[in-house]
This record gives C-alpha cells, structure tokens and sequence, in this order.
C-alpha cells in the first residue's frame, strides 16, 4: 500500500512538472491559430519556393562566374593596347626621318587615335561586365532573404497540429521571435531630432529641468550625428558652457540651445517661453539656477510656510482685524494680573520680561508673580482680600 501511494505521488510530481514546463514554453511564444487552407499553404510555400529560388541563385552565381571571365580577359586586353599605344606615341615624337622601317609599319599598323577608340570600347565593357555582376549579387541577396523568411516559419514561426477530442485536428503557427521589427540599439538623428523639439519647446520642461537631464539630452542627440555635422561640435560647445557654469539661468541655458534648432523649432520655443513669462510664479523658475539649487530653498521655504500657515507670528493681518486683534491682547494682559491675583499667585514660571523670562521671581506655587508684584509697586497698595 505505501509503495502504491509513493508510485501516485512521484506520477504527479511527473505531471506537475511537464505541465510546467508546457506553460512556460507557451508563455514565451506567441500561438496564433491557423485554417487547414492556409496551413498547407504555408506548409506547401516553404518546401516549392526555396527550391525555385536556390536554383535561380545557382544560375546568377554561373552567370557571375561566366562575367569574371570574360572581365580578365577584357583586362588582359586593355594592358597590351595601352602598351601599344605608348610606343606609338614614342614613335610619332621622333621625328618622321629617323624613323625606321620596321617603326613606320608599327606606326601605320597602330594608330595613336584608333588605339584610344579601342581602349575606350574595353573600358566601357568592363565597365558594363562589373554593373551586371552588381545587379546579380543584389538579386541574389534578395532571393536569399526570401528564402531566410521561409525558413522562419520552420524555425522562429513553427508549424504545429494538434489532434481535437472529439476528432479532427487544429493548426498554429507559434512565434518565437521575429527580424522583421526594426529593434536599434542606438537612437537615429530622426529620432532624436524628434525628442529634442518635443522636449525644448515644452513650457513645463523649461522652468522645471535641471541640468543634467539637459546635457543627457544634448550627449544622445551628438552622438547619433555623424562627423560630417557641424552641428556636432556645436553641441560639444554648448554643453561646455554649461558645465563651467551651472549656476546659469534656466532661461539662459535654454537660449544658448538655440543654435542648433530649426527655424519652426525657434518659433515653438519661443512660443512656449512667452508662456512662461506671462506668469509670475513660472517667471521666477525659469530664473532659477539650472543645477536646482534655489529650487530646494524654495521647497523648504514654502513647507515652513504651509506650516506655520495659521501661526499669527507668520501672517500678518491687514485693516481694521489686525487693530481689533491687538485691543484684545491690551486687555488680556491688563486683566492677567487680576486673575493671577485670585488664583493665588502665578504658576509655574513668571510673567517677567527683564528676570530671563520666568527664571526670577514668582516661580513658586501659593506665591504673587513678578508681574503683580510690578503692578502693586506701581499702582500703590490695594487691598483685595479680607473683610471690611
């Protein structure tokens, strides 16, 4: 009985694990279903195309062949006429009565300006022979390319049917992967180009960036340019500018960018600074230092408010309230006494402005605080207490 359970348990161990296995494969390949029609199809296609095209690269690769050929020959040819014509030439540079028997059938035989038609007549088919022979290397990488498209759909793109239950089979194509999708490693100019104007000519990019994102921006944007552009040791420029002096105006290092945008991207930029210096509060982050460093003080300024929001030592009251609030405190602090009087005295620290603020007089429980001590002194005895 125990072997029997241990049997099941390592069974479904087994399936577990191939059940596993099977949905991970499906997860990294994409099952599109197929008809039976367009199965075969594609089925049929990979096996008769491929052997068509071979047999057409087979023949532009003897036809090539054949060309090379007839080139070295075409070669070979060019060599001895332009010896020949430079012993004519030497001949006719002689004078005519010292020339010798033998020169002057040479001569007769060897025409100086014959001898160049003939050496151009070579030279064009030469020429003709090595054009052929490029538009059959572009035919044959064409058929090539063909053939590898076929050969994805056996190798990324596979084939697969799969019986039904109920009878009857079902037909997919799984992909795997794919060389079709244009996937660069780097940026193109266009793109990039792209990228800059979006990001220069937006008004909330302009008074929030920082420095660093900007010199980023301006890094990838050099680096996708060849060394032909002028423009790349612009950028270079710029960039220098703005590592000697970080603290620069964001406006300042924005309108040293200028250089390299297009007039429609001036135009946009422009556009959106106006934007900025309409308002008052987007004014004063476009002149805010680039590296951020004003930014933070700000921040923390603004939470110190916030925080003290309600505190009336960091808000101040105007009109007829603030004159109003300050009648009150006046009579608070001439009825304190009073009170202190008739609750025995002061507790805890006293009221004292010149005794260090409640470290003098009046600091123990039962007695009178400093400030009724000062209110008797200057206003004379008064006797609130007993009976009369």
């Amino acid at each position: 009985m125990e072997d029997f359970s241990d049997n099941q348990k390592i069974a479904k161990q087994l399936q577990e694990h191939s059940n596993r296995l099977k949905n991970e494969q499906l997860t990294r390949v994409s099952r599109n279903e197929l008809t039976k029609d367009e199965y075969d199809a594609k089925k049929g296609v990979s096996c008769e195309e491929a052997k068509k095209w071979k047999n057409q690269i087979n023949d532009l690769k003897e036809d090539i062949s054949f060309g090379e050929t007839e080139a070295a020959k075409v070669i070979v040819k060019i060599k001895e006429g332009r010896k020949t014509l430079a012993k004519a030439e030497a001949i006719n540079e002689k004078p005519r009565d010292d020339w010798t028997a033998e020169e002057v059938q040479f001569f007769d035989e060897n025409l100086p300006s014959e001898l160049r038609k003939e050496l151009r007549d070579l030279d064009k088919e030469k020429l003709e022979i090595y054009n052929q022979k490029s538009v059959r290397n572009k035919l044959i990488k064409e058929l090539k390319a063909k053939i590898g498209e076929l050969d994805e759909i056996q190798g990324n793109a596979k084939l697969q049917r799969e019986a039904q239950p109920g009878g009857g089979y079902r037909y997919y194509e799984l992909q795997d992967g794919t060389d079709a999708l244009p996937q660069p490693s780097e940026l193109s100019l266009v793109d990039m180009g792209r990228t800059f104007r979006n990001t220069i000519t937006n008004a909330a990019y302009q008074r929030t960036f920082h420095k660093d994102n900007l010199l980023q921006l301006l890094s990838k944007y050099a680096a996708a340019m060849g060394p032909e552009y002028v423009e790349k040791r612009t950028i270079e420029n710029i960039k220098n500018k703005i590592i000697k002096h970080p603290d620069l105006p964001r406006k300042m290092v924005l309108e040293s960018c200028t250089p390299i945008m297009t007039h429609e991207v001036r135009l946009d930029f422009e556009a959106a600074l106006h934007i900025n210096k309409e308002n008052a509060q987007f004014k004063k982050m476009l002149i805010n230092p680039a590296d951020g460093s004003y930014d933070q003080k700000n921040q923390k300024q603004s939470k110190r408010q916030n925080h003290f929001g309600d505190s009336p030592y960091h808000k101040k009251q105007k009109g007829p309230e603030k004159d109003a609030k300050r009648s009150a405190g006046q009579q608070d602090q001439n009825q304190q006494p009073e009170n202190q009087k008739q609750r025995g005295g002061g507790r805890g620290r006293g009221q004292g402005r010149g005794r260090g603020r409640g470290r003098g007089r009046g600091g123990q429980r039962g007695r009178g605080g400093y400030s009724q001590n000062t209110n008797q002194f200057n206003g004379g005895f008064k006797d609130n207490g007993g009976v009369e």
